[in-house]
């Protein structure tokens, strides 16, 4: 076996966490708009439902004329238009770290082809493997050569913060 390559924390990188300590959170998605368009006229009632500008809906009803309202609703279209904020939430079966970090790049080599290149290159995969004794579990690789394909072509360990001496007290 071969010895692990240490990717090491970027010291520039760490930064308090605002979400420290949390196991539920909102996680912003995007918007959603909504038009909603009604027409009143000739004893009908047409209402359009658009999400994000395509027509998703669309009913019509014969109405008797009712004098307060055809007062009130002058005939042709009436439009309102809505939008709204969109969240995941997202529940963590342990507290969120205290910091956050990314890693430096560094170069790894591959066992199999030779092939020099960064740890942020390896693939990832899974698939249905079998052991010894033909008994069938998954395996999964983090470490899969973008150059030949190769499973597990090196060994990667990754330094964690408090193996990182000094690093957060320089937050």
């Amino acid at each position: 076996m071969n010895t692990p390559y240490l990717i090491r924390i970027d010291p520039a990188s760490i930064k308090k966490n605002p979400h420290a300590g949390q196991t539920v959170f909102q996680q912003y998605i995007g918007t959603e708009t909504e038009e909603v368009k009604v027409f009143y006229g000739n004893g009908w009632w047409h209402r359009e439902v658009y999400h994000e500008g395509v027509k998703v809906s669309f009913s019509s009803v014969k109405v008797k004329p009712d004098q307060q309202v055809m007062e009130a609703l002058p005939v042709g279209w009436h439009s309102s238009q809505s939008t709204k904020q969109l969240y995941n939430t997202i529940h963590t079966r342990r507290p969120l770290a205290n910091y956050l970090f990314e890693y430096l790049d560094s170069q790894v080599k591959c066992r199999d082809c030779g092939a020099e290149f960064s740890w942020k290159k390896l693939e990832k995969d899974s698939r249905d493997d079998y052991d010894d004794r033909n008994e069938s579990y998954w395996h999964t690789s983090n470490e899969i050569c973008p150059e030949c394909g190769e499973w597990d072509c090196c060994q990667l360990e990754t330094e964690e913060l408090d193996q990182a001496t000094g690093l957060v007290e320089q937050i």
